[in-house]
């Protein structure tokens, strides 16, 4: 907590005013006593940073983005929470994980949703869904998907910077 400086003005002339009235003796012990709890509280007051940006930022998304959310997300949305505590506000993650392309025994190509890739896949693509906040829809941001093997090298990286009708 630090005392801010621009309101050392105020605070002196709430002191003078109390002073006055408790000197000449105008004023009722009562109503003496509520000016000098304003006192308190506008000292107090003076301690306290109050930042609406930081306070939205604190609130998590809406409960009903929230249920919304895959496993697969919930799990990504905590190891990046673990790695780097400032996340940028009004954003979501839906859901995340990979699709591959595999050969049935037909012989036709099945897309299949998972977070493992098997040397039976003909390809493998990541994809992501978000919920991003109207106050933040203007904003651009590039998105960048890594993929690790079980050692966690770095097997595929992809960055992308998604257009005004991908981002709408």
């Amino acid at each position: 907590m630090r005392f801010r400086r621009r309101n050392t003005a105020w605070l002196a002339a709430l002191t003078a005013i109390i002073v006055v009235a408790g000197v000449s003796g105008a004023a009722t012990p009562a109503a003496l006593l509520a000016l000098i709890a304003l006192l308190g509280v506008a000292l107090a007051a003076s301690f306290v940073e109050v930042r609406p940006n930081r306070l939205r930022e604190a609130i998590p998304s809406s409960p009903l983005s929230m249920m919304r959310m895959s496993a697969q997300a919930r799990e990504a949305s905590e190891r990046a929470r673990r790695r780097s505590p400032n996340a940028p506000p009004g954003l979501t993650l839906l859901d995340i994980g990979l699709i591959a392309l595999v050969t049935s025994q037909d012989g036709s190509m099945i897309m299949r949703r998972g977070r493992q890739v098997s040397l039976d896949d003909k390809g493998v693509r990541p994809y992501i869904t978000l919920n991003i906040d109207p106050q933040s829809s203007d904003r651009s941001a590039t998105i960048r998907f890594e993929i690790l093997d079980h050692n966690g090298q770095t097997q595929y990286v992809h960055e992308t910077r998604p257009s005004c009708a991908m981002a709408r």
